[in-house]
Protein backbone atom coordinates (compact mmCIF):
# COMPACT_ATOMS: atom_id res chain seq x y z
CA UNK A 1 0.00 0.00 0.00
CA UNK A 2 1.56 3.35 -0.88
CA UNK A 3 1.35 6.10 1.87
CA UNK A 4 1.76 9.25 -1.14
CA UNK A 5 -0.76 11.68 -1.70
CA UNK A 6 -1.86 10.79 -5.84
CA UNK A 7 -2.74 7.51 -3.88
CA UNK A 8 -5.03 8.60 -1.64
CA UNK A 9 -6.61 12.00 -3.49
CA UNK A 10 -9.84 13.39 -4.80
CA UNK A 11 -9.10 13.08 -8.75
CA UNK A 12 -9.00 14.60 -11.12
CA UNK A 13 -9.60 18.59 -9.84
CA UNK A 14 -12.89 19.78 -10.63
CA UNK A 15 -11.30 23.54 -10.59
CA UNK A 16 -13.63 26.63 -11.00
CA UNK A 17 -11.81 29.49 -13.39
CA UNK A 18 -11.20 32.70 -11.41
CA UNK A 19 -14.07 34.79 -13.58
CA UNK A 20 -16.89 32.24 -12.25
CA UNK A 21 -19.58 34.18 -10.55
CA UNK A 22 -19.74 33.24 -6.91
CA UNK A 23 -23.56 32.05 -6.74
CA UNK A 24 -22.24 29.41 -9.68
CA UNK A 25 -19.25 28.59 -7.60
CA UNK A 26 -21.36 27.65 -4.93
CA UNK A 27 -24.01 25.77 -7.17
CA UNK A 28 -20.91 23.40 -8.67
CA UNK A 29 -19.89 22.52 -4.69
CA UNK A 30 -23.28 21.95 -3.96
CA UNK A 31 -23.67 19.54 -7.17
CA UNK A 32 -20.48 18.08 -6.78
CA UNK A 33 -20.12 17.43 -2.62
CA UNK A 34 -17.23 19.57 -2.29
CA UNK A 35 -16.43 21.88 0.02
CA UNK A 36 -13.39 23.78 -1.38
CA UNK A 37 -12.48 24.64 -5.36
CA UNK A 38 -8.71 25.29 -6.51
CA UNK A 39 -9.08 28.33 -8.39
CA UNK A 40 -7.54 28.78 -11.76
CA UNK A 41 -6.39 31.11 -14.54
CA UNK A 42 -5.19 29.65 -18.49
CA UNK A 43 -5.07 26.12 -16.39
CA UNK A 44 -2.66 27.05 -13.59
CA UNK A 45 -3.90 27.14 -10.03
CA UNK A 46 -4.24 31.24 -8.51
CA UNK A 47 -6.24 30.90 -5.68
CA UNK A 48 -8.79 28.26 -3.61
CA UNK A 49 -12.09 29.18 -1.99
CA UNK A 50 -14.34 27.16 0.05
CA UNK A 51 -17.78 27.17 0.88
CA UNK A 52 -17.22 29.57 3.92
CA UNK A 53 -15.42 32.01 1.80
CA UNK A 54 -18.40 32.52 -0.29
CA UNK A 55 -20.94 32.51 2.02
CA UNK A 56 -19.12 35.02 3.91
CA UNK A 57 -18.81 36.99 1.15
CA UNK A 58 -22.54 36.70 0.02
CA UNK A 59 -24.03 36.63 3.30
CA UNK A 60 -26.61 34.19 4.32
CA UNK A 61 -29.83 35.53 2.10
CA UNK A 62 -29.40 33.23 -1.43
CA UNK A 63 -31.97 35.71 -3.31
CA UNK A 64 -29.57 38.33 -2.91
CA UNK A 65 -26.37 36.57 -4.29
CA UNK A 66 -27.18 36.72 -7.89
CA UNK A 67 -27.21 40.99 -7.68
CA UNK A 68 -23.80 40.87 -5.96
CA UNK A 69 -21.34 39.61 -9.12
CA UNK A 70 -18.91 38.63 -6.91
CA UNK A 71 -16.30 36.83 -9.17
CA UNK A 72 -14.06 33.96 -7.54
CA UNK A 73 -10.91 36.50 -7.73
CA UNK A 74 -12.42 38.65 -5.68
CA UNK A 75 -13.31 36.62 -2.85
CA UNK A 76 -10.72 33.58 -3.78
CA UNK A 77 -7.48 33.08 -1.11
CA UNK A 78 -4.66 33.75 -3.56
CA UNK A 79 -1.57 31.57 -3.52
CA UNK A 80 -2.72 28.81 -1.70
CA UNK A 81 -0.75 26.01 0.31
CA UNK A 82 -0.19 23.01 -2.95
CA UNK A 83 1.42 20.06 -2.22
CA UNK A 84 2.78 17.38 -4.87
CA UNK A 85 1.34 14.50 -6.11
CA UNK A 86 4.48 12.74 -4.79
CA UNK A 87 4.10 13.89 -1.18
CA UNK A 88 3.72 11.73 1.19
CA UNK A 89 0.29 11.20 3.41
CA UNK A 90 2.13 11.86 6.71
CA UNK A 91 3.38 15.47 5.30
CA UNK A 92 0.36 16.84 4.02
CA UNK A 93 -1.07 15.21 7.10
CA UNK A 94 1.12 17.81 9.52
CA UNK A 95 0.67 20.25 6.81
CA UNK A 96 -3.17 20.56 7.68
CA UNK A 97 -2.70 19.79 11.57
CA UNK A 98 -0.03 22.44 11.99
CA UNK A 99 -2.10 25.03 9.21
CA UNK A 100 -5.75 24.14 10.65
CA UNK A 101 -7.19 23.36 6.77
CA UNK A 102 -9.13 20.70 5.65
CA UNK A 103 -8.13 20.06 1.98
CA UNK A 104 -4.93 21.28 0.03
CA UNK A 105 -5.19 21.36 -3.91
CA UNK A 106 -2.38 18.62 -5.25
CA UNK A 107 -0.58 20.39 -8.38
CA UNK A 108 1.82 19.11 -10.95
CA UNK A 109 3.59 21.65 -12.99
CA UNK A 110 1.36 24.75 -12.25
CA UNK A 111 -1.96 22.87 -12.34
CA UNK A 112 -4.20 20.84 -10.13
CA UNK A 113 -4.56 17.35 -10.35
CA UNK A 114 -6.49 16.83 -7.40
CA UNK A 115 -7.45 18.04 -4.11
CA UNK A 116 -6.21 15.84 -1.10
CA UNK A 117 -8.95 16.42 1.86
CA UNK A 118 -9.10 14.95 5.72
CA UNK A 119 -11.77 12.13 3.92
CA UNK A 120 -8.94 11.03 2.20
CA UNK A 121 -6.68 10.53 4.84
CA UNK A 122 -9.21 9.34 6.96
CA UNK A 123 -10.12 6.57 4.41
CA UNK A 124 -6.26 6.14 4.30
CA UNK A 125 -6.41 4.97 8.05
CA UNK A 126 -9.10 3.24 7.73
CA UNK A 127 -7.81 1.25 5.35
CA UNK A 128 -4.23 0.96 7.30
CA UNK A 129 -6.10 -0.39 10.43
CA UNK A 130 -7.99 -3.02 8.22
CA UNK A 131 -11.46 -1.70 8.90
CA UNK A 132 -13.51 -3.83 6.85
CA UNK A 133 -11.63 -7.05 6.74
CA UNK A 134 -12.13 -10.25 7.83
CA UNK A 135 -9.52 -11.93 10.29
CA UNK A 136 -8.77 -11.46 13.53
CA UNK A 137 -7.56 -8.00 15.13
CA UNK A 138 -4.71 -8.45 18.18
CA UNK A 139 -3.15 -5.54 20.01
CA UNK A 140 -0.33 -5.87 22.38
CA UNK A 141 2.19 -4.03 23.98
CA UNK A 142 6.02 -4.97 24.02
CA UNK A 143 9.29 -3.47 25.60
CA UNK A 144 10.69 -0.94 23.61
CA UNK A 145 14.33 -2.35 24.79
CA UNK A 146 13.89 -5.67 23.31
CA UNK A 147 13.50 -6.41 19.54
CA UNK A 148 10.07 -5.65 17.93
CA UNK A 149 10.69 -7.65 14.61
CA UNK A 150 11.54 -10.95 17.21
CA UNK A 151 8.44 -10.48 19.12
CA UNK A 152 6.23 -10.56 15.86
CA UNK A 153 7.66 -13.54 14.61
CA UNK A 154 6.84 -15.02 18.30
CA UNK A 155 3.23 -13.39 17.97
CA UNK A 156 2.41 -14.30 14.64
CA UNK A 157 4.18 -18.13 14.52
CA UNK A 158 2.77 -19.27 10.61
CA UNK A 159 -0.11 -16.74 10.60
CA UNK A 160 -0.01 -14.01 7.77
CA UNK A 161 -0.91 -10.29 8.91
CA UNK A 162 -3.16 -8.67 6.69
CA UNK A 163 -2.32 -4.95 8.44
CA UNK A 164 0.30 -4.20 10.91
CA UNK A 165 0.77 -0.99 13.33
CA UNK A 166 2.94 -0.38 15.25
CA UNK A 167 4.27 2.99 17.69
CA UNK A 168 6.57 3.46 20.09
CA UNK A 169 5.18 5.25 23.10
CA UNK A 170 8.13 7.35 24.67
CA UNK A 171 6.06 7.91 27.72
CA UNK A 172 5.68 4.13 28.96
CA UNK A 173 8.81 2.90 27.18
CA UNK A 174 7.06 0.54 24.93
CA UNK A 175 5.51 -0.33 21.66
CA UNK A 176 2.04 -0.13 21.01
CA UNK A 177 1.48 -2.99 17.97
CA UNK A 178 -2.28 -3.73 16.99
CA UNK A 179 -2.23 -6.67 14.13
CA UNK A 180 -5.14 -7.96 11.60
CA UNK A 181 -4.20 -11.77 10.77
CA UNK A 182 -5.72 -13.37 7.89
CA UNK A 183 -6.98 -16.20 9.61
CA UNK A 184 -8.73 -16.46 13.02
CA UNK A 185 -6.61 -17.25 15.69
CA UNK A 186 -7.50 -20.32 17.63
CA UNK A 187 -6.83 -21.01 21.14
Amino acid sequence: MTMLVRDWMSAPAVAASSSMEAPEALDLMEKSKFRRLPVVEGGRLVGIITRRDLEQALGREPTTWRRLKLKLSDVMKANPLVVPPQETLEGVARLMLDRKIGGIPVVEDGAPVGMITESDLFRALCKILGFGEKGTRIEFTAPAEGRLIEVLRERLKEREPRTLLAHLDERRNSWEVILRLETPVVA
